[in-house]
This record gives C-alpha cells, sequence and structure tokens, in this order.
C-alpha cells in the first residue's frame, strides 16, 4: 500500500505541473497541445488502475477517503482535458466567433462521476434508523453513482432494504408488485408506515415545552431545538416566509437553564439571529467551565500545601489548656489547627486576635523576645540542641532547668486563665 501511496503521489504532482503549463502558456502550439493530450491520457489510465489496486486492498473505514482522493483527482483530470481540447479547437477552428460547446463537460462529468464510484458500497437499512435518515443516505449513494433512473432506483431500494421491512413492504403494496411502483411512491409508503409524523400542533407543543437537560450542552440543546422546528411549519400567515429562526431564538433563550447566559442574550439587540446567540451563549458556557476547572486547580494546590504544615496524629490539638499531668509543651506551635478557629499566636488562646492580646507586651522566659510568651514559643529549646553528656552533675543541671521551665509554665499558664476570667 505505502508503494501505491508514493506512485499515486508522484501522478498528482506530475498532474499539478502539466495544468500549470496549461494554464500559464495560453499560446502553445498545436503540438504541444496534441502532446499534453496523449500524457494525460496515459497518466489517467495509470492512475484508474492505482486507485482500483488500493480501494481493493483497503480497509471498511479508509474506503470514503480513497473515493474523495479519487473524486479530486478525476476533477483534475477533467478541467485539465477540457482546458486542452478547448485550445486545440480554438486553434483549429477558421476565423470567426466560436459557439461555446457545453455538451462534452457534461458528459465528462457523467463519466467521471460514474467511474469514481465503480467501486462504492451502501449500508443496508438497520434497525433504530429512521427511514428519513435511511432515504436521505440512499439518495446520496445514487447521486454518487452517477446517472441512475427510476426502475434502477427503485431495485436499489429494494436491495438496501432488511428482510423484515422487505417482506413488510410487499404486504403493505399487496397486491401490486412494489417493483411495478414507482421509487417515490415507495419512499413515501415506507415513511408513512415506519416513520409516521405526528400532528402540526403536537410537534410545535414538543418544541415550545423543550428547555435545557440538567448535564445538557448549549450546542446539544440547540440542535435538539432545530431538529424540533424542522416539521412546525412556523410560516407567517400573510407573507408565507418562514419564521422558525426568531422562534427558535427565543424558545433557545427561553429553554436555557444558566441564568447568567439568559441574561447576558436579553442585553442583545431584538434583531439577532439564532446563530449569534447560539455563539454567545456557547462561549459563555465554555468560559465558564475553563474558570471552574482553574478554580479545582487552585485549591488543590492550596490543599497540598496545608498537608505539609498539618500536624502528625501524635499532635493532636487540644481546646483546653494543658494540665501538670501534661508533661512538656509541644515546641511545634500550629497557629491553625483545622478542627479549632485560628489562635493567637502572642498566647495560643483562640477567643480573641493577636493585635488585642494582653502579653503583647510580655517577653518570653524562653527566647527573650517581646511579644508572646513561652507557651507558643517558636524556638527550640536549649536542651534539644545540646548533645547528650555523660557528666552526672550536668544531667543535674539539665534537669534542675525543665524544672524552672516548667514552673514558668505553669506560671504562664496561670496568668492566661486569669486573663480569661478577668475578661
Amino acid at each position: 500500500m505505502g508503494s501505491l501511496k508514493k506512485r499515486r503521489s508522484a501522478l498528482k504532482g506530475r498532474l499539478t505541473k502539466i495544468t500549470n503549463e496549461v494554464g500559464s502558456s495560453p499560446g502553445m502550439s498545436g503540438d504541444e497541445l496534441e502532446v499534453h493530450e496523449v500524457v494525460l491520457r496515459e497518466m489517467k489510465s495509470t492512475y484508474m488502475e492505482l486507485q482500483d489496486s488500493m480501494d481493493s486492498t483497503a480497509e471498511d473505514n479508509d474506503i470514503e477517503d480513497h473515493v474523495n482522493y479519487r473524486v479530486d483527482m478525476l476533477e483534475r483530470f477533467a478541467q485539465v482535458q477540457l482546458k486542452v481540447d478547448r485550445m486545440l479547437k480554438k486553434l483549429k477552428a477558421p476565423e470567426g466567433p466560436v459557439q461555446p460547446q457545453t455538451t462534452p463537460t457534461v458528459q465528462l462529468q457523467t463519466t467521471s462521476t460514474v467511474s469514481t464510484t465503480s467501486n462504492l458500497c451502501f449500508t443496508e437499512f438497520k434497525e433504530g434508523e429512521s427511514i428519513t435518515n435511511f432515504v436521505h443516505r440512499l439518495e446520496t449513494f445514487m447521486t454518487l453513482k452517477g446517472n441512475v433512473d427510476d426502475k434502477t432506483k427503485v431495485y436499489i431500494l429494494l436491495h438496501a432494504l432488511t428482510p423484515q421491512i422487505h417482506q413488510k413492504l410487499y404486504d403493505i403494496c399487496a397486491p401490486e408488485n412494489p417493483k411495478t411502483s414507482s421509487y417515490d411512491n415507495l419512499v413515501q409508503i415506507l415513511k408513512n408506515h415506519l416513520d409516521p409524523k405526528p400532528s402540526v400542533c403536537t410537534l410545535q407543543h414538543k418544541f415550545i415545552s423543550r428547555v435545557q437537560g440538567e448535564e445538557e450542552k448549549v450546542l446539544d440543546f440547540a440542535t435538539e431545538l432545530r431538529k424540533l422546528c424542522a416539521d412546525c411549519q412556523f410560516n407567517c400567515s400573510m407573507c408565507k416566509h418562514s419564521v422558525s429562526d426568531m422562534l427558535l431564538r427565543l424558545q433557545f433563550i427561553r429553554g436555557l437553564r444558566n441564568k447568567e447566559i439568559r441574561t447576558r442574550l436579553l442585553q442583545e439587540k431584538s434583531d439577532f439571529t439564532f446563530q449569534h446567540a447560539l455563539d454567545i451563549a456557547s462561549s459563555i458556557e465554555l468560559s465558564t467551565e475553563e474558570s471552574k476547572l482553574m478554580e479545582h486547580q487552585d485549591e488543590y494546590r492550596v490543599h497540598k500545601i496545608e498537608q505539609k504544615i498539618v500536624p502528625t496524629s501524635n499532635d493532636k490539638c487540644n481546646n483546653s489548656y494543658p494540665s501538670r499531668s501534661y508533661h512538656k509543651p509541644n515546641n511545634t506551635f500550629v497557629p491553625n489547627c483545622p478542627s479549632s478557629p485560628i489562635q493567637c499566636y502572642r498566647c495560643g488562646d483562640r477567643r480573641h486576635k493577636a493585635d488585642v492580646c494582653k502579653f503583647r507586651d510580655e517577653f518570653c522566659r524562653k527566647c527573650g523576645k517581646l511579644g508572646h510568651i513561652q507557651f507558643v514559643c517558636m524556638s527550640k529549646r536549649t536542651s534539644e540542641v545540646r548533645e547528650p553528656e555523660t557528666n552526672q552533675v550536668r544531667n543535674t543541671d539539665q534537669s534542675d532547668d525543665d524544672d524552672d521551665d516548667d514552673d514558668a509554665y505553669d506560671y504562664e499558664m496561670k496568668m492566661v486563665d486569669e486573663v480569661h476570667l478577668s475578661d
């Protein structure tokens, strides 16, 4: 397949080169034009062989791409061949006005279309598909096939039906044979029995009752409104012109779930179209979703940062002040415990802020700094930075220092309690 694609690309490049030469040289001689005509004929034959080989080995999901490529190439061949033919006729024709020849163009395009879709296959009618959509697909297929007469259309239609619907169509047409009927008649019979249309009033009621769903996107809501409006026959009673766009716009604004989008649309001028309203609503919806996503990402970052400073399970947050049985205060002070209000960083109380704390002029007995007490001091204890010594005297001194710290701590707690009682 790779080598075939390379050869096909090379042919396309040569075709482009010839097209440019013919287009940029209107004064080419007859011999040069005849040479181009022969070369184009050979190139087209070679291309058709290559494309047929590629189509025979292509997978089902690649068929459409091959068909589009074939159509493009054959149109290119047709255009340059037509230009060469006209230039040759102009050189060979006698002096005088030359009548334009349109028939060869039509015939050439028709032949090109037929050869393009020679290997195109049609997917038959499937359960759950509307008959209207099936007919649209079938008519597109027959258009690609080229000039198809009415009798051939009937056979193609019967062939594309499922066995159940095929039998049902024969039962409906009995005692006549569907093969003797016209294509349009068979299509109408299928629509009447397989996809009956409700009354116009029912369709209009469904349209004006349609509102946006809870999880429905704006574009999906607009598509459903268009679908419901298709057969509502919203026409002016005076001029018979369609007023569907105006009613689509009104129902779209009315049925929107987001009040902010509705308010924004109501601020527009009265002559804007349904498509304009859809563009604005889609833009607002998209920007709102992106904004929520950005907020979620910011919250996630903040949460990750907070996790790094949250105390461990051993550093539990206690709302009461530690008693004497609590041997040592936790030197790691957490200003904001998740299960309690913000503490005063001067004394640890949760009932006032730091700027009104009565200990803001006190000196810490631990670090000696102004503005807080020992209970909430963030500096490390001297006993933690000293290296352990085996000397009994030093251990005794350290124990005495710890007792002094405990006494100071109890004194400060008593002062805090007295301040609270005075408050």
